[in-house]
């Protein structure tokens, strides 16, 4: 205790002296504050981490919440992976939103989009006497056992203990094929479109009901050609327009005009934006309808340098002179008459 008293004593003398040098002064403790207000905001943010995909949520500002806009994080057009999820950039550039779930990471493809699948989970075919089963991915096939000949490789999944039945009828993968007396074993006799299109026991295949890339629209869902062409799926949900010639959502129709205040805009050949096509001297002026900026609105009038009084013709691009005041002091366009002379304000 009494180290602890002199130990208190040498310090508030240390500091009378440095009053004594420096004159008056206050501690800061801001800076030993900011220390673990900075510690828990780079744990907060990930330790400045940007996870680029998820729910695809879009990001209207940066994280410290300042309001400014976020960094551009992708390009138009721009497309990625995350896990077996395809995503598109978004409008703002900011984030990225979520367009088609592939089903399988291996067949999520940023650049062509979701492949096909080569086979459906639990599928088994016969290479010979090879059993094969369709792998995880779904974009291969692994062998699971090598029976004792081809007759006796049986696409329920296993090597059967006797040769098929001569005449008998199956579908291996999209082949229709017919068991010959062993050793020859099965044998094709025809190839279906797909494997969805083959019927067990059957001879003939089934028709397609599309063909590969097909797209229709059911109100504003684009449907594709399932990978069977035994139908249309839904491929993904369109916010303006389904486009089913081209496979694809628009967010207007080409060549269609519209007005964004007095800009005249026209909807490009790719139904993907509309560019400014012109710039209306007020927003009135701009008429979507006809595609084109008015020079004059109806019922306007004006008066030219040398006092003629003109009207707004019909069509709005251009004026027609209804009366010649003689001069431009006048001619009063906003009343639409031309003011006898002598008046106040008119020429004497």
């Amino acid at each position: 205790m009494r180290r602890l008293g002199l130990a208190l004593v040498g310090a508030l003398a240390f500091v009378v002296s440095c009053q004594k040098v420096f004159g008056d002064f206050e501690i800061d403790d801001s800076a030993f504050a900011g220390k673990g207000g900075a510690s828990a905001g780079a744990s907060a943010n990930g330790g400045g981490g940007r996870e680029t995909g998820g729910s695809g949520a879009v990001s209207g500002q940066n994280q410290s919440g300042s309001g400014a806009a976020a960094p551009r994080v992708c390009e138009t057009d721009e497309r990625q992976c995350f896990g077996a999820t395809l995503q598109a950039c978004n409008a703002a550039h900011d984030g990225w939103t979520n367009e088609r779930d592939c089903e399988e990471k291996a067949l999520c493809n940023k650049d062509v989009g979701c492949v096909d699948p080569s086979c459906a989970k639990n599928d088994f075919r016969c290479t010979g006497a090879v059993l094969q089963t369709c792998n995880d991915d779904r974009n291969g096939w692994s062998d699971v056992d090598t029976c004792i000949s081809a007759a006796h490789c049986s696409v329920s999944g296993e090597c059967t203990k006797s040769a098929c039945t001569p005449g008998d009828l199956r579908c291996n993968g999209a082949s229709i094929e017919e068991c010959q007396a062993d050793p020859a074993g099965w044998v094709k006799t025809k190839d279906c479109a797909t494997s969805a299109l083959c019927v067990p026991g059957s001879s003939e295949c089934l028709e397609t009901k599309c063909d590969v890339g097909d797209h229709l629209c059911s109100s504003k869902d684009l449907l594709v050609c399932n990978p069977g062409r035994t139908g249309f799926v839904k491929e993904k949900s369109c916010e303006v327009l389904c486009d089913k010639e081209h496979g694809q959502c628009d967010s207007c129709i080409a060549g269609d005009f519209s007005c964004v205040g007095s800009e005249l805009h026209q909807c490009a050949e790719d139904g993907q934006d509309s560019p400014r096509l012109d710039t209306c001297a007020r927003a009135e002026l701009c008429d979507q309808a006809a595609g084109v900026c008015r020079i004059c609105a109806s019922g306007e009038h004006q008066c030219t340098d040398v006092g003629e009084l003109q009207l707004c013709n019909e069509d709005g691009l251009g004026f027609t002179t209804t009366e010649d005041c003689t001069d431009p002091s006048l001619c009063n366009a906003a009343d639409a008459r031309c003011e006898p002379a002598g008046i106040a304000g008119a020429a004497p």
